[in-house]
């Protein structure tokens, strides 16, 4: 089979949890002899800017998707997207994290009666961040409207004067609105796009509703988007680990060591989201 992966972001040392899920799924594949390409933005720009479908040099069967920065809901016209699967010609297209490049390739495919699967490593369908995480670190559920959402966007933001027009009750997520936008567009985002991510979880989800199938790697995540589609194509795949993490286990040890002979390690972002704080608090909690 002829396999197309469609991702935000890939090679370019570009080295995250989906990355390295779609680069697991992409070489199991290519051992079991199907044919397999990546089709990947540049968000930080880390290489030049190219046209899309264009092979990224020193990337193995990697080819360029133009992004259009976080607001991007719609990315590139369908009708675009159309005529490089037709010179592609893929069996099957998978798609994963489509944040800065939208949900242009799903309607592609839908017109060209290409099964179209889709990943959701996050929550990206339903929150424009991710993660479902408010500023205060008070979990939201999803639901509330644009307005909301870019205060949240804001109410964390790098830049301290953002922050503190998030917490202006009046106009304020006009003037965000606007401000986000505005730099959107910088990036290549269409004026529709703007429009649309007023009402980005009603569109994405109804895209994710035409998708032949799902996977969501945790009941969690099928909880938090899942339960939104109108269908049961969907499944819970867990991520799965190479073979070759488990060809030299440690032998089992003999006795507990002490806390003071213990090293625990931390694998992940230091975001707060990934939550290592937890960790640090579990640690506090058993008194070492």
């Amino acid at each position: 089979m002829k396999i197309l992966q469609v991702t935000m972001q890939f090679g370019r040392s570009y080295t995250q949890g989906t990355e390295r899920y779609v680069a697991t799924l992409s070489d199991t594949l290519r051992a079991r002899g199907h044919e397999v390409q990546v089709l990947a933005g540049d968000p930080l720009r880390l290489g030049p800017k190219q046209k899309l479908g264009e092979p990224v040099a020193g990337e193995n069967c990697l080819l360029y998707y133009p992004t259009r920065g976080w607001m991007t809901v719609l990315g590139l016209r369908p009708g675009r997207l159309a005529a490089r699967l037709r010179e592609h010609r893929p069996d099957i297209v998978h798609l994963n994290t489509p944040a800065h490049i939208g949900v242009g390739m799903m309607i592609a495919c839908n017109r060209l009666g290409i099964p179209c699967v889709v990943t959701v490593h996050d929550y990206w369908w339903v929150c424009p961040k991710g993660t479902l995480l408010r500023p205060d670190g008070a979990l939201c559920d999803g639901t509330p409207g644009w307005a909301t959402c870019v205060r949240c966007m804001a109410g964390d933001h790098p830049r301290g004067w953002v922050r503190k027009l998030a917490a202006v009750p009046v106009l304020s997520a006009w003037l965000l609105m606007k401000l986000f936008s505005a730099r959107a567009m910088c990036r290549g985002m269409t004026m529709a796009d703007g429009w649309r991510w007023m009402w980005r979880r009603w569109f994405l989800i109804r895209q994710l509703d035409l998708a032949d199938f799902a996977i969501f790697p945790s009941k969690a995540m099928a909880m938090g988007v899942a339960s939104r589609l109108s269908h049961r194509r969907w499944k819970v795949i867990p991520n799965g680990l190479p073979a070759e993490w488990f060809e030299n286990p440690r032998p089992p040890a003999t006795a507990v060591k002490p806390p003071e002979e213990l090293t625990i390690g931390y694998a992940g972002a230091l975001a707060p989201h990934k939550a290592p704080h937890l960790l640090l608090e579990a640690v506090r909690l058993l008194g070492w």
